[in-house]
């Protein structure tokens, strides 16, 4: 409640307040992140502006956090593929020790019918 009456007082206008929970900070964190595109970090400063007629509209808000999810679905994809491509690696790394494995147990066998 203090954050919604802080702002319009000109009490807030920290970027992440400390009075927000511990995930909605982490969120903001990440929406940070995004701070090497001057756009995105020009749009997340503008929110905490101490004037309202600064601020965006709900319009622009909604406009620009759907980019920002867009990038996000990219960025989590493009890391979802690395983790993928490694996986592949490890199991044909595994599949690969396995028939190692069964060709020397063979070749046990072989001997010892011998």
């Amino acid at each position: 409640m203090q954050l919604l009456f802080g702002i319009p007082t000109n009490k807030y206008s920290s970027l992440i307040p400390t009075t927000f929970p511990e995930n909605v900070s982490q969120l903001m964190k990440v929406f940070f992140c995004l701070h090497y595109s001057y756009k995105y970090n020009y749009f997340s400063i503008s929110c905490w502006q101490s004037l309202p007629y600064n601020r965006p509209t709900f319009c622009e808000l909604y406009e620009q956090i759907n980019k920002i999810i867009e990038i996000m679905i990219y960025i989590i994809w493009n890391q979802m593929k690395k983790v993928i491509l490694h996986w592949d690696k490890e199991i044909r790394d595994c599949e690969r020790v396995m028939l190692e494995l069964i060709i020397a147990q063979n070749n046990q066998r072989f001997e010892l019918e011998k």
